[in-house]
């Protein structure tokens, strides 16, 4: 890492255990290896991770969200737990958070029913 550069230390330990829980699920087996010290180069070999934050994969993951009824849909869970984590409790807080990342105009109709559907009392 660059000097000064930090990293949420809790958000990868919770990606690295999901990643594992999914593949565990799926019969498949994930290796991980981080390299501490200096920040890959071309020069110096490693790994460079990448998180994006709990809002934008709320939005990626809405927007991304499979048509079918929701007790049908993978993506559902994960809406949900990341919407606990970042606070969301309406659809309407859940549709303006998708479009402070995407134009309003190309949220489909599918993502906005399946909010209100996700979200409803």
């Amino acid at each position: 890492m660059a000097q000064g550069e930090a990293f949420d230390k809790r958000t990868l330990e919770q990606v690295l255990r999901e990643s594992g829980r999914r593949a565990y699920l799926e019969g498949k087996t994930v290796e991980i290896a981080i390299y501490g010290g200096t920040y890959p180069s071309e020069d110096e070999p490693g790994l460079r991770v990448m998180l994006a934050a709990p809002e934008y994969l709320f939005a990626m993951k809405c927007r991304a969200m499979r048509i079918g009824g929701v007790d049908e849909n993978a993506d559902i869970e994960d809406i949900r737990k990341l919407a606990g984590e970042i606070g969301i409790e309406t659809a309407s807080q859940a549709l303006d958070l998708v479009a402070a990342f995407y134009p309003r105009h190309l949220i489909a109709a599918k993502t906005q029913f399946g909010i209100e559907e996700i979200f409803e009392p």
